[in-house]
């Protein structure tokens, strides 16, 4: 064999089915120059036997990139699944964040017209025990309350 390969080996591996085993010997480096048909002494076509072994691991072979290559694809699309949901679950979370600050500040909306509200009606004018005299005051720092 010119391409240094074993003739013997490629033709039995295509005859027996065992693929693998003529994929391991190299059997897609075979350029079919029918040498080892022609030196074979009895006469066996090994060039056909290793042209069909050459089909099968070729058809193989593809379909492992074919499986590869789906894969791959199945894969790029969970990524941008995974990446689409990541993303609206930040905008879900921001969102939230936003409602809380909103509430927040209606919170302190509500609590400041109360205090307004109580301030109003508790006002040092208007409550009788001031007028009276009857609230003590104490003396905090230089302020009288």
């Amino acid at each position: 064999c010119p391409m240094k390969l074993m003739p013997l080996v490629l033709s039995s591996s295509s005859e027996k089915r065992a693929f693998d085993i003529a994929r391991q010997y190299n059997i897609l480096d075979c350029v079919e120059c029918g040498a080892c048909t022609y030196a074979c002494p009895a006469k066996i076509p090994l060039v056909h036997k290793i042209r069909y072994g050459k089909q099968v691991v070729s058809g193989l072979i593809k379909e492992e990139v074919t499986k590869q290559h789906l894969e791959q694809k199945k894969v790029i699309e969970v990524k941008k699944e995974m990446k689409v949901a990541k993303e609206k679950q930040e905008e879900e979370i921001i969102e939230k964040e936003k409602k809380k600050e909103e509430d927040k500040d209606n919170v302190s909306e509500k609590e400041m017209k109360k205090i307004q509200k109580d301030i109003e009606e508790n006002q040092v004018d208007n409550n009788p025990e001031i007028e009276e005299g009857k609230v003590e005051t104490y003396e905090i720092g230089r302020a009288h309350v």
